[in-house]
């Protein structure tokens, strides 16, 4: 019972202090533009760039081949600012994008889509996760984290679909490795309200967050 006390004590803490900094980072977003209304984003993952073929430790994904790599991702307009799995959008919500074999940096070429229907928002997180599969343990190849705001090449939510232009390509660092990326465009548009479809991606407090 004491050990059970002190494991929830312990996460109960973890759990606080990462908050502590997602909020921090909040404030400092209230700089950027509100988001607000009813509009669609479209996030095209468009490929994963591995060049050393390693994992997020810096060790090959394997000695004698190339990398199984599994990409899954989200677009995350809830907690864009909170650490990955179930502080933010836990794992089981995400989509799978891509599933390929010997291959280090592979084309993607997926649109993810999702709509913010009424909400304010400043910051949009397009959360992706590579992992080496492996026939006893699938093996974390990086996360990525694609911030997308007002502020950006493309500005507020386009008055329509047939208005709204793609970003220029970009890319996003490896949150462990920096010389792993995925590339990256979006758009967003303007929607009537009764197109909008509602989705929640976070997880449920604490629990999540201890245990994904």
């Amino acid at each position: 019972m004491m050990q059970l006390t002190i494991f929830c004590f312990a996460g109960i803490l973890a759990y606080a202090n990462a908050g502590i900094g997602a909020r921090v980072q909040d404030q400092k977003d209230s700089d950027f533009p509100l988001l607000s209304g009813y509009f669609r984003i479209e996030a095209a993952i468009l490929k994963l760039d591995n060049p050393n073929a390693i994992s997020h430790t810096n060790l090959p994904c394997d000695i004698t081949d190339k990398c199984d790599p599994t990409v899954t991702a989200i677009i995350d307009t809830e907690k864009p600012n909170h650490d990955f799995g179930g502080d933010s959008a836990p794992y089981r919500n995400w989509e799978v994008i891509y599933n390929g074999q010997e291959v280090n940096s592979p084309e993607i070429n997926k649109v993810l889509t999702r709509d913010n229907c009424g909400t304010g928002i400043r910051k949009v997180n397009v959360r992706v996760r590579a992992m080496d599969k492996d026939t006893v343990n699938d093996d974390k190849i990086d996360n990525f984290s694609c911030f997308i705001t007002g502020a950006g090449p493309v500005g507020m939510p386009a008055a329509n679909k047939d208005e709204a232009k793609w970003s220029p390509d970009f890319t996003c660092d490896g949150q462990d490795q920096k010389t792993i990326k995925v590339h990256v465009r979006y758009r967003w548009y303007k929607i009537p309200q009764a197109e909008c479809k509602p989705t929640k991606t976070s997880g449920i407090p604490f629990i999540d967050g201890m245990f994904s």
